[in-house]
């Protein structure tokens, strides 16, 4: 997973320092830095999730549409996905498509 981390950033400073930090800061995030010497498919499910979750936040996005984010994600990794979602800085806005609706009050600030 390190060896291709920063591929997928591309975001024009020459040296890819930015790049590499944005990549640390994210793993940092979302706790998989463990995780950065593992193949994505030797991850569970869940933590296959908090790897995309980590790419997205590398690419300083202000925004998450996640649609269903713990659909098929064993039920004891489903609240490390919703810690890490809710442990978020308060500048990156999260817009849920969720229906579990038990999920969706207890995660959501607000419901529209």
């Amino acid at each position: 997973m390190v060896d291709r981390r920063a591929d997928a950033l591309h975001r024009g400073n020459a040296d890819g320092r930015q790049d590499e930090q944005a990549v640390d800061e994210a793993m940092q995030a979302t706790a998989i830095g463990d995780w950065a010497d593992r193949l994505v498919t030797e991850l569970s499910g869940g933590e296959r999730a908090r790897v995309l979750l980590a790419r997205a936040l590398a690419t300083g996005a202000a925004w998450l549409l996640l649609d269903e984010p713990v659909a098929g994600v064993p039920e004891g990794e489903r609240a490390e996905i919703l810690d890490t979602l809710a442990a978020l800085p308060s500048d990156v806005t999260v817009l849920l498509i969720e229906h579990d609706m038990d999920l969706v009050f207890s995660f959501a600030t607000r419901i529209s």
